[in-house]
């Protein structure tokens, strides 16, 4: 039995072409997408740059709900989260100072001293 052809009836190739022209720009676009995320590092970096520190470290305490991470609470109101590297750094009545921008905290000890804590040095330890 002889198979009668229909107007409709596209050959195989040409359905390949037109899957290819329609999936390679959406697969281009979710990876481009997916590869400008920023990486865990930046985003650290980035919340970084965001906080602000004015005042005297009134107490210290551990956020029990998040790890159990060491916290300083600012006398303006504003809390630090600290790296483990940090912890040892900062005492209670110890002067902190960190502009919006900025990627260093300065820590003003009783005795004089300034401690300078840097997240890109933080960063740097890091995996990717």
């Amino acid at each position: 039995m002889r198979r009668v052809k229909r107007d409709d009836d596209m050959p195989p190739s040409i359905l390949l072409k037109m899957l290819a022209i329609f999936l390679i720009p959406i697969a281009a676009i979710i990876y481009w997408s997916a590869s400008k995320q920023p990486s865990g590092k930046e985003l650290i970096l980035q919340e970084a740059k965001a906080e602000i520190l004015h005042g005297r470290a009134d107490s210290i305490y551990y956020q029990t709900w998040n790890h159990n991470i060491k916290t300083i609470r600012a006398s303006d109101g504003h809390t630090l989260e600290l790296w483990p590297e940090w912890e040892s750094l900062i005492d209670v009545g110890d002067s902190l100072f960190k502009r919006k921008g900025d990627l260093q905290v300065k820590v003003f000890k009783r005795s004089g001293k300034v401690v300078i804590l840097d997240y890109k040095e933080i960063v740097k330890t890091l995996k990717d």
